[in-house]
């Protein structure tokens, strides 16, 4: 997906109401490297591609690839955690 693609509406997923995103400095935070692949429009609630997500250079030969990031809130801090792309590697096998 291109940098700015919407991924969906984490405010309608958690049930929030859009004027308590930026109240609360609502962002999104990665769990594994640090770098952000997510972020979010505090005005319409959407989650956006930030950074080009590469399952290869994530997870190399793994069967399976999961990216575990945070939805942070501030005020009282509030955590939503959920996991993207399920991503399965899939070997082909060829007879000869």
């Amino acid at each position: 997906m291109k940098r700015g693609s919407v991924i969906g509406n984490i405010a309608k997923d958690v049930g929030l109401d859009l004027s308590r995103l930026s109240a609360r400095r609502a962002r999104v935070d990665s769990e594994d490297n640090g770098v952000q692949f997510c972020s979010v429009n505090l005005n319409t609630g959407e989650l956006l591609v930030q950074e080009r997500i590469d399952r290869e250079g994530l997870c190399a030969k793994k069967t399976s690839c999961i990216l575990k990031q945070e939805l942070v809130l501030e005020n009282p801090l509030e955590l939503h955690r959920f996991y993207h792309p399920r991503a399965r590697h899939q070997r082909q096998r060829t007879s000869i």
